[in-house]
């Protein structure tokens, strides 16, 4: 997620309600994307562990009753432990706004509705790369095939549809490529 830019200064922000142990890793993900953060907390030793990372502001709450009067526009993400607090939290917010939850990836299965994971979990991320590593096998494969024959040859049958055509024009630049 890339947060939304303010509107009156271009600068992008985001703010980030909570306490579990995603915080300093979330902020960090923001800092370094150039995001200015805006960290409401029941915890305050997050003021001193957020304290070097810039454009970052901690305001610490007494809890998570009450909306703080000065709680910025969105986006917003919540990383809490629990899911009352998680439900008090996400009644400060307008309903139309789409909330993020930070949260490890046994939490982030067991989401209260109404929130969005942040992050993918692990298991997605490993079955992408590994969608991406069986793709460029196939590729090697095609890759060798065509350096060891004489003359390849790529037929499609008679009357081929557009993804025949896209393949056979697929196939042709890779062995191209191949020499």
């Amino acid at each position: 997620m890339v947060p939304s830019p303010s509107s009156s200064s271009g600068a992008r922000h985001v703010t980030i309600v909570g306490h579990n142990s995603q915080i300093v890793p979330t902020v960090g993900f923001f800092v370094g994307g150039s995001a200015t953060v805006r960290v409401f907390t029941t915890a305050p030793e997050l003021e001193h562990q957020l304290a070097p990372y810039p454009g970052v502001t901690v305001t610490v709450v007494a809890g998570y009753g009450e909306r703080p009067a000065e709680l910025p526009e969105p986006p917003y993400i919540v990383a809490v432990d629990n899911e009352e607090d998680a439900a008090r939290i996400k009644t400060w917010l307008p309903p139309t706004v789409a909330v993020f939850l930070a949260a490890g990836e046994q939490r982030r299965r067991l989401a209260p509705p109404g929130f969005l994971s942040l992050m993918a979990t692990a298991t997605a991320l490993r079955r992408q790369v590994f969608g991406r590593l069986d793709t460029l096998k196939r590729v090697d494969t095609l890759m060798t095939m065509a350096r060891h024959a004489r003359q390849p040859l790529i037929l499609m049958y008679s009357n081929p549809d557009p993804d025949a055509i896209g393949a056979a024009f697929g196939l042709a630049t890779i062995w191209r490529a191949a020499g």
